[in-house]
């Protein structure tokens, strides 16, 4: 493909990029996408996805391998006893029941008070609208954009287990307390919506964010207007006249094209910027990411967890370990420290490797909410790292004697290995304290892709939309959208 004749340039290779490049191919249009890392990366591993419906219409996904899967079990394992929560609901229903009763019989009407509360999304009303509206009673979309997620589940169920695993899974990926006020509307998000309704619109991917990227990989072959390319990274986007021109590459190259879309982060595409002759427009940023600790081990023995049948362990099923508001508080207090939890909030999911030499083996992926990106103690060195990795194997051990003398091999996938404080996004969350103590929660709104300048576009996924849901909005904005829209 002609690199002078591009119509579009997206900067990195993730999901909501591949989303865009993949609309942008299938209306016609010459596009290039560039990442930083290797084709044979490990991109994506380990992680679920929960796809929006419409972006698989409208990009044809299940023509290129991508498959639906059933919602993952979610088990709770505490002591001697384990709680499935099945994501067909009277099999959980069944469940629960073994260990409160009464909140067996709240499952239902809870699930359903979270779907109208996530229906109500951003038009719910703030307390003061409410209170000078004078309506009766507060709608659940508002009772849960200014309650705390403890409280409402306190209110909802007796179980500390059930209550523990239902927080867990609001809870990852952020770095709100459970007790932060308007931490309830996490409960709305669209991994918790694809658990408790599959029929509101997002469904889980089967194999995951990686099996999902290699399906929009495929989609892009597919077309001779479409390229991606690996292991090559952006030094700047290039600017004439207070319009974009396309990007240049580190090794000097320039890939001309009248829109890019990036799905770096706000303040980084900002700094990319070269050559402006007037400031950008004020725009307020959403708050910086925060994403869990991830550790891979593989494994010869798979672990014994009471009360956990090994065919569900090994069928994908997500398991927590010890789940429950205390512990969840408690290591966010050790994450506002900027320190790793000695007693972490551990998730893991067992995924069945090849046989090799006619053994079994499988792959743990260990999952942790609360870890700083940036530690009180320094950067996370291979010394650091290692630390980590301990305090994962110790979490388990305590619940599976003798399951660190299984583990084969062990790679850290998450935080990235940073020799330095003044690591790009660690000086970042060290000169603003706000990002790094977050008790607050992200407001609901669905994804978002701002315009910082004529042609560059910035991708902003939302904890609230449906995985793809901002690929497909950076796609239709700019000088593209109408030869998009008439395709």
């Amino acid at each position: 493909m002609a690199v002078d004749r591009l119509d579009a340039v997206v900067i990195g290779a993730s999901v909501e990029g591949l989303v865009a490049a993949a609309a942008l191919a299938t209306a016609g249009k010459a596009v290039a996408v560039v990442e930083r890392r290797a084709e044979n990366a490990p991109l994506g591993e380990g992680h679920d996805a929960v796809v929006d419906l419409k972006v698989v219409r409208e990009l044809d996904l299940t023509a290129h391998g991508m498959r639906f899967a059933a919602a993952p079990p979610l088990i709770g394992v505490a002591g001697e006893r384990a709680l499935v929560l099945w994501p067909e609901l009277h099999a959980a229903q069944a469940s629960v029941a073994s260990v409160s009763p009464r909140d067996a019989e709240a499952l239902e009407a809870f699930y359903a008070r979270v779907v109208r509360a996530a229906a109500g999304g951003a038009e719910a009303a703030g307390a003061a609208a409410w209170l000078t509206s004078g309506e009766s009673e507060p709608s659940d979309a508002m009772i849960f954009r200014v309650s705390s997620l403890a409280r409402l589940l306190d209110e909802a169920f007796d179980s500390e287990l059930l209550k523990g695993l239902l927080a867990q899974s609001a809870i990852m990926g952020t770095g709100a307390a459970p007790h932060a006020p308007a931490s309830g509307q996490l409960l709305t998000r669209t991994s918790m919506l694809a658990q408790v309704v599959p029929s509101a619109g997002h469904r889980f991917v089967a194999g995951g964010e990686r099996r999902l990227r290699q399906a929009l990989l495929a989609l892009l072959k597919f077309y001779n207007n479409a390229d991606v390319a690996f292991g090559l990274n952006v030094r700047e986007i290039a600017v004439d006249r207070d319009a974009v021109q396309g990007v240049v590459l580190t090794d000097g190259n320039l890939l001309r094209a009248p829109q890019v879309i990036s799905t770096l982060s706000y303040e980084r595409s900002k700094e990319m910027l070269l050559g402006l002759r007037r400031p950008l427009s004020p725009y307020l940023p959403p708050k910086a990411s925060v994403e869990p600790a991830l550790v891979k081990l593989t494994v010869g023995t798979l672990p014994k967890l009471p009360g956990v049948d090994p065919a569900t362990l090994a069928s994908g099923a997500i398991v927590r370990l010890q789940p429950s508001l205390t512990r969840l508080a408690a290591a966010h207090g050790a994450f506002r420290a900027l320190m790793a939890p000695s007693e972490p909030c551990v998730e893991l999911r067992v995924v069945p490797l090849q046989l090799r030499e006619g053994k079994a083996r499988w792959d743990v992926f260990v999952s942790m909410p609360y870890v700083p990106v940036t530690t009180a103690e320094g950067p996370w060195t291979g010394a650091r790292r290692e630390k980590l990795r301990s305090i994962a194997v110790r979490a388990i051990d305590a619940m599976v004697p003798g399951f660190g003398a299984s583990i084969e091999a062990a790679e850290i996938l998450r935080p990235a290995e940073s020799e330095t404080l003044m690591d790009p996004r660690g000086a970042q969350l060290l000169a603003a304290r706000a990002l790094v103590d977050q008790t607050a929660v992200p407001e609901v709104g669905v994804a978002g892709a701002p315009t910082l300048i004529k042609g560059l576009t910035v991708v902003e996924p939302s904890l609230y939309g449906g995985v793809g849901d901002a690929g497909l909005m950076a796609a239709a904005t700019g000088s593209l959208s109408k030869a998009r829209a008439d395709a």
